[in-house]
């Protein structure tokens, strides 16, 4: 048996970085050749634990920053504008995509829309509350007003149409 660092995940084996027994033939015969690991010397060995220490440094620094977000998100709501029937209801519904541009529009936050969870679909006006999923288990959540853009329909846009169709039958009524 031989220690080897990986290079590479290697299935049932283990994870790059990590320190594993492995006996000569396997080693030299597959992980070697293609480059999936290198031998084990004392100071690889001390290496491979300092980068596993800085890595995991890294990835705590990351979780910090991420529950930060999260809790700055918290404080955030935004306004989302949409066409409205008489009802009070939504012509469609609100997508993440539009609460992602209402987030960078209105708080200068730039969301993946794809990290947005909209547990039920928004189709009438009022105030929601829409989740930010972040990953590594970190959730965030923001305020969303849904304001109503109403519809005027144009009386006289009608009338118009009507006083064309009636002058084109005047005008075969006039020429027979």
């Amino acid at each position: 048996m031989i220690k080897v660092i990986l290079q590479q995940d290697v299935p049932k084996i283990g994870k790059r970085g990590e320190l594993k027994n492995v006996k000569d033939g396997f080693a030299r015969n597959f992980l070697f050749p293609q480059s999936l690991a290198v031998f084990a010397t004392p100071a690889m060995e001390k290496m491979v634990r300092e980068q596993v220490v800085a890595h995991e440094k890294r990835e705590q620094k990351f979780i910090a920053d991420l529950q930060t977000a999260a809790t700055q998100l918290s404080q955030v709501g935004v306004k989302v504008f949409a066409k409205v029937g008489e009802n009070g209801k939504l012509y469609g519904s609100i997508t993440t995509a539009q609460v992602a541009d209402a987030l960078l529009d209105q708080a200068k936050i730039e969301v993946l829309k794809e990290s947005i969870v909209i547990e039920s679909a928004i189709k009438t006006v009022g105030d929601y509350v829409v989740k930010v999923e972040f990953g590594h288990g970190i959730t965030g959540s923001i305020k969303v007003t849904v304001e109503g853009e109403t519809i005027v329909k144009d009386e006289t846009h009608k009338k118009a149409k009507k006083t064309k169709s009636k002058t084109k039958t005047e005008e075969t009524t006039d020429a027979k």
